[in-house]
């Protein structure tokens, strides 16, 4: 009977590290946006469209632009995500660098993919904050993804 016990026991351990395993370690994709950026072209007009509702293929909720001096693990509205724990390890800190934001696609509440965005034609820490409980981050809606535009300096808005 011992030996039985034992087996079921262990039996339902190993299928229960492998649901959780399954379940808590979805994938984060890492994006490029080189090709992104280096197909914006500036025109001779005061403002341009900065079209970011394409810029990857996976169906995404909101994007996250993490602005340079942010003490990423600092910002709540990182760490309210589902699967905070999976994307904590692959966006570092970058409170001692100006040279790139980081961009982390959400869906369902939870991080689907993140880039690391260097600073070129197009500068996403220019953005204005949108959540004043993490005051170095920016959310982008899906909705605002077709609004955002970008003046002939760089600046980046959304417009309304």
């Amino acid at each position: 009977m011992k030996v039985i016990m034992k087996s079921y026991l262990v039996f339902f351990s190993i299928i229960s590290i492998l649901l959780f395993t399954r379940c808590s370690n979805d994938p984060i994709a890492e994006y490029y946006m080189d090709h992104f950026q280096d197909n914006l072209r500036i025109d001779s007009g005061d403002t341009i469209q900065v079209n970011v509702c394409d810029i990857i293929e996976a169906k995404w909720d909101s994007i996250l632009v993490i602005k340079p001096y942010t003490p990423v693990s600092k910002q709540s509205v990182l760490r309210d995500l589902k699967n905070y724990r999976n994307i904590k390890p692959r966006i570092k800190d970058i409170r001692q660098t100006d040279f790139y934001s980081y961009l982390v696609f959400i869906r369902d509440h939870k991080a689907i993919g993140f880039s690391r965005v260097y600073h070129g034609p197009v500068d996403f820490a220019n953005l204005p904050v949108t959540d004043n409980r993490s005051p170095s981050v920016t959310v982008v809606s899906k909705t605002n993804c077709a609004r955002l535009f970008m003046k002939k300096c760089g600046g980046l808005f959304i417009v309304k």
